[in-house]
């Protein structure tokens, strides 16, 4: 019994891999880890300078003071766009556990204020996103964001938050009214490094308002 405990020991002890190949095996698996890519950063939207007098920063906001109204916009980060329908407690999340892959709108929170005895109309399908490539955009394709999210797991719920919050149709803010929303665009453009939100269609009255709104394209820390 002793002989053949000490035939089976020998055996396993003999089964041991070389100090050389556990050394390869080490080599090959920081290999492998050193030529594993990094997940991407994301990249963020910051105030950047302004050219317009109006325009002052505070924080994260870009406030415009306009003769009778005041206009602020931030940029929503894709996890701060998740906060801000996690805090509307009687919708649903319309991006919440998207598909792999599916494109992540940019977002803008736009909040105006009517101080003037004349109504302050918007129409936010004038609005453009601009880079300093000078690529325009307008806004997302509202027809084609309604059908993707319809075919989706509480695609009823997520139409009617959709519709709650983003400003898709001329909005008519009264004398003393205020009127807040989400700007929508598509993805930007790989190589954007600053962008500004030209609100190209915003009146007092009958009277055009210039208003247009700086950031800086920065990765995620």
């Amino acid at each position: 019994m002793t002989d053949r405990l000490e035939s089976d020991a020998r055996g396993r002890v003999g089964r041991l891999p070389s100090p050389g190949a556990v050394l390869a095996g080490v080599c090959l698996l920081l290999a492998a880890c050193a030529t594993t890519p990094a997940p991407p950063k994301a990249r963020l939207l910051r105030p950047g300078p302004q050219s317009l007098p109006a325009n002052t920063v505070t924080g994260e906001l870009i406030i415009a003071q306009l003769e009778g109204a005041t206009v602020s916009i931030r940029a929503l980060s894709w996890e701060v766009l998740q906060r801000f329908y996690g805090g509307q407690r009687d919708l649903a999340n319309p991006f919440a556990d998207l598909p792999a892959g599916a494109p992540r709108p940019t977002a803008f929170l736009l909040h105006l204020r009517n101080d003037s005895p004349e109504p302050l109309s918007f129409d936010p399908t004038a609005a453009r996103l601009a880079d300093q490539e000078g690529r325009r955009q307008g806004p997302l394709d509202y027809p084609a964001l309604y059908a993707f999210l319809a075919g989706l797991e509480g695609g009823a719920a997520r139409l009617r938050a959709v519709q709650r919050t983003v400003l898709t149709a001329t909005v008519v803010v009264p004398p003393g009214g205020e009127r807040r929303g989400l700007l929508l665009f598509p993805e930007l453009a790989a190589g954007a490094r600053a962008v500004l939100v030209d609100l190209a269609s915003l009146y007092r009255g009958s009277a055009p308002q210039l208003l247009v709104f700086q950031f800086l394209v920065v990765e995620e820390p």
